[in-house]
């Protein structure tokens, strides 16, 4: 009945009356309230028709712009915990072992004096130690690893608001939940938190008294396999993909931006969560009012009478943000020197970001690691393609690998030094050269892949105004 209600008055506000009703409960967003973004979007479908997609769009940018700062305000506030935490450690470690006659093997055996180790704790932050909370040390079994992985786990790599783990066992591989998506953690950084961790944990020994756990490599690798079991993800887990209910039905539909999750069919932004299972985030945030004048005018330079090769390479564009894999599509751009696709290409590469993007060979492709590169991209370039190079037997692999991406089908991705990884590839091939690429596939599958753009042509002895 309230709800009604609600809906009701706010049927007859104006737009400057909907922004103050809406204003208030942003503020108070501000000061850590909660996140109403989506029932003013359900509250701004009642408005006059003509008012109405106007004030969504004013919802989205307002509701944007206080999430990027609660961000900002949490990046800022972890680093700063981070630096105490860290010093807290310093400290405690320089009692241990005042403790001790022997010297730890992780530090000099000659201690900093106290105010050099105090500044030094002050302007350091090591960015893959694991805060160590100054309360009373973990109690730990030397004898029992899986619970001491569960201890961990719950201290370290626990989300108490969204109650999911921020550690996943994936593919063989660790993650980590940074706040805005996942990164995939190598061996060594995995094991040089464990070590820490443990030892920074105590033990109960005869008697009843609390010592210092002291791990041996032992400790840590009964621990690490035991992380392993304790947080791994099935092979059939898709990336992107949600634990829990999902907020939508196809997740990649859902776009990490610096300022919350987007949900492109509806242009809902969801605040950040680790129950969103992505390892993609772009570089800046969600505003539905940004402009880009100087690369609508550069467009119309390259194709001065082609409207539909300008609006289909901003569809490409808009394609490489998601996941979406569906349309089965690649992309070539084809012209001489200082035609366009350079400048396409590094604008393409900016607006992905370095963590997304990565930029290959045709002839690396074509080899046994060629596609351990590719996985958890959205964009797989090829700046400069060309065949010449690509040995005459693997011609055949070149083009089958093309069409097993294009296609969404599963691969076996060879890894140097590690197990094949097994999934979907769902990165983005485009591909720039001077002229046409002539694969080697009789079929004609492959080439019906392909969507081309053909750029303007430019003399080589003068430049384009890009």
């Amino acid at each position: 009945m309230q709800e009604q209600r609600e809906r009701s008055e706010v049927a007859h506000l104006s737009k400057t009356e909907f922004a103050q009703r809406m204003a208030k409960d942003v503020q108070a967003r501000s000061k850590g309230g909660p996140n109403l973004q989506a029932r003013y979007l359900e509250l701004a479908e009642q408005l006059a028709p003509e008012i109405v997609a106007e004030c969504k769009e004013k919802v989205i940018e307002v509701w944007g712009k206080v999430e990027e700062e609660l961000a900002r305000r949490r990046r800022e506030e972890a680093a700063a915990k981070e630096a105490a935490d860290f010093g807290e450690l310093r400290r405690r470690m320089r009692r241990r072992f005042a403790e001790r006659e022997e010297a730890s093997s992780f530090l000099p055996a000659k201690q900093p004096a106290a105010e050099d180790a105090e500044q030094s704790a002050q302007g350091e932050i090591a960015p893959t130690l694991v805060p160590v909370s100054p309360r009373e040390p973990l109690l730990l079994n030397p004898g029992a690893p899986y619970d001491n992985a569960q201890k961990l786990i719950t201290e370290y790599h626990w989300h108490s608001g969204q109650r999911v783990r921020t550690l996943q066992h994936y593919q063989r591989d660790f993650w980590k939940w940074d706040g805005t998506h996942w990164v995939q953690v190598d061996d060594d950084a995995a094991r040089s938190d464990v070590w820490k961790q443990l030892d920074a944990a105590d033990k109960i020994v005869k008697g009843g008294k609390r010592e210092r756990f002291e791990p041996s490599p032992h400790h840590v690798n009964g621990t690490m396999d035991a992380l392993r079991g304790a947080t791994s993800l099935p092979k059939s887990t898709l990336m992107p993909g949600w634990f829990g209910p999902a907020p939508a039905d196809d997740m990649q539909e859902m776009v990490a931006c610096q300022n919350g999750i987007l949900h492109l069919p509806t242009r809902r932004l969801f605040p950040h969560t680790p129950r969103f299972w992505s390892a993609n985030v772009l570089e800046f945030g969600y505003n539905p009012k940004a402009k880009a004048p100087r690369f609508e005018q550069f467009l119309r330079e390259v194709w001065p009478d082609d409207h539909e090769a300008q609006q289909s390479l901003l569809e490409m564009f808009g394609l490489c943000f998601t996941d979406i894999t569906k349309y089965h599509q690649a992309f070539m751009l084809v012209g001489p020197p200082r035609g366009g696709r350079g400048t396409i290409g590094r604008l393409l590469h900016g607006l992905i970001g370095e963590e997304n993007y990565v930029g290959t060979t045709l002839k690396a492709l074509s080899e046994p690691f060629g596609l351990e590169s590719f996985i958890g991209k959205k964009v797989v370039a090829f700046p400069d393609a060309r065949l010449e190079g690509v040995h005459p037997r693997n011609l055949s692999t070149l083009a089958e690998r093309l069409l097993t991406i294009t296609g969404g089908d599963d691969m076996h991705v060879n890894r140097k030094n590690a197990k094949y990884w097994e999934g979907k590839l769902t990165a983005r091939i485009v591909l720039f050269s001077n002229e046409l690429l002539r694969m080697q596939d009789q079929s004609g599958a492959l080439a019906s892949r392909f969507i081309v753009w053909q750029c303007a042509k430019a003399s080589l002895g003068e430049r384009t105004s890009t």
